[in-house]
């Protein structure tokens, strides 16, 4: 009966995280993000037959994309190119999270409770919900591999987990380049135990090292390319100067709290402290090593920071169980009778009570993408020909994906052909008030049409393209200037 009710409440939390995920993701008749989109395109092509899709006629006017491939030939077997089926699948995988981490919180603290009250906290964090919500991209399924191969290794007496771990070590590049943090976790791991922490068994230490390095050598092969053409500076992934700042921000107090939320971020460290100088399991060290490596690279601005807070945001969620079970310990402690089941009982209400209410709160702030934005995509779709259309960064990926035409720039910068006076092209495209200036935008890259959005028009501070007004070689059809006259 003890068990049961342990997996009744556990299948209870699935559930709900399940229905409010998508209940904020078809709450919305578009995706989350422009990056969604991206998804939404390249699943289209695997569905056409071109299952590595690494040449793009589209972006940029045509480039070659380098990425992971596994994450659009899995969406297109489980949804056959449905965008609903898609975010189903998007949002079980996420949700599938809830069993990953209480196995997790479980075998690292023994406590039933404590891991029941680390799954809601990890499950519930903001940033976590808000960045993996209605969008579709390779962490849907990347991060419950992650979570579930450091489990394995937790596991690593049992022959089957070492299995399934070396299996997933192929996998997982396949999926996302974000093997790398794996990478990183391990080798922090190693630097743990070679201080004599704890003494692994020589199977784990050999499955471990031809794990890393199985990782390591995928991305390498993967993204070789692009080390070849960068070097070191593949790290900020070609993008423009002045986003990097913005893209790879420094870590503060301030971004903690706001990412990860007030209480996962007290007990998250509270529990870090105690796992790594109390418990000292393999559970405890592992996670504080993972922990270690994204505060790294995080500091030395290796990764962009809303990727660094959604895996510290879960991290803290796991170690909070530490916190959690010396909370109850203490309470159990405490001789002051049925005053101590009521702080108990608060103690487990009011953290996911709180934490739940929190997270629900910033998922109603979610942005999406501006639904007449793709009825005009759509629109724009109709139009025959080999056209090449403008828009703002953030609209490049729909230009592709819906429109089905030529874009001049999106935020798929790797590789990308001179993205930095692409980006001042169109700034200038927007801005001016010149036609000579225009001109030279629209015969440089070929514009067959102009689209001028809302959010367009509120990031430049414009109400119109002035030079476009009175002027017999546009055709407006309301936010789509269509250029008719021979370019130059």
């Amino acid at each position: 009966m003890q068990k049961n009710k342990y997996a009744y409440l556990l299948i209870a939390i699935f559930i709900l995280v399940l229905a409010l995920r998508l209940y904020f993701s078809f709450m919305s008749p578009e995706l989350a993000t422009d990056d969604a989109y991206f998804t939404t395109a390249h699943v289209d092509k695997v569905l056409d037959g071109n299952i590595a899709n690494f040449e793009d006629d589209l972006s940029y006017g045509g480039r070659t994309l380098l990425h992971s491939p596994l994450t659009y030939i899995i969406f297109a077997g489980l949804s056959g190119g449905n965008v609903h089926a898609m975010n189903f699948f998007s949002e079980l995988a996420l949700a599938l999270m809830v069993f990953i981490v209480y196995l997790i919180c479980r075998d690292i603290t023994k406590s039933k409770w404590a891991a029941i009250l680390g799954t809601v906290i990890a499950n519930f964090t903001p940033i976590f919900l808000l960045q993996t919500t209605n969008n579709l991209t390779s962490y849907s399924f990347s991060i419950p591999i992650i979570f579930f191969m450091f489990y394995c290794v937790m596991r690593s007496d049992s022959r089957k987990y070492l299995i399934t771990f070396i299996v997933l070590s192929f996998i997982l590049p396949l999926i996302h380049s974000s093997a790398i943090f794996m990478v990183f976790a391990l080798l922090f791991y190693f630097f743990i135990l070679a201080g004599g922490a704890l003494q692994a068994k020589r199977v784990e230490k050999e499955v471990m090292l031809i794990s890393i390095l199985a990782m390591f050598l995928m991305v390498l092969i993967l993204f070789k390319r692009v080390l070849v053409q960068f070097g070191l500076d593949v790290i900020w992934q070609n993008i423009p100067l002045g986003m990097v700042f913005d893209t790879f921000q420094g870590l503060n107090i301030g971004t903690l709290l706001f990412g990860v939320g007030v209480i996962p971020l007290i007990l998250g460290l509270w529990g870090l402290y105690l796992g790594f100088f109390r418990e000292k399991n393999k559970g405890s060290y592992l996670f504080s090593a993972f922990a270690l490596a994204i505060l790294v690279m995080l500091v030395f601005r290796f990764i962009p920071i809303t990727t660094g807070l959604v895996f510290l945001a879960i991290i803290f969620g796991i170690m909070s169980t530490f916190a959690i079970k010396s909370i109850i310990l203490y309470l159990h402690k405490l001789n002051v009778g049925s005053f101590r089941t009521l702080l108990i009982f608060l103690l487990v209400v009011f953290i996911p009570v709180f934490v739940i209410v929190s997270s629900v709160v910033g998922l109603t702030t979610q942005e999406h993408v501006d639904s007449q934005t793709v009825a005009d995509m759509e629109k724009i779709n109709w139009m025959e020909g080999d056209l090449v259309v403008a828009g703002n960064l953030q609209e490049g990926n729909l230009i592709t994906s819906i429109a089905k035409k030529k874009n001049v720039v999106d935020t798929n910068f790797l590789l990308a052909p001179k993205v930095e006076e692409r980006l001042s092209d169109i700034d200038l495209l927007y801005k001016t008030g010149s036609v000579a200036f225009a001109m030279y935008v629209i015969n440089k890259y070929g514009i067959d049409i102009i689209y001028l959005s809302d959010q367009t028009k509120e990031y430049y501070g414009i109400e119109d393209l002035n030079y476009a007004k009175e002027n017999e070689c546009f055709e407006r059809e309301g936010r789509i200037y269509i250029y008719t006259c021979d370019k130059g």
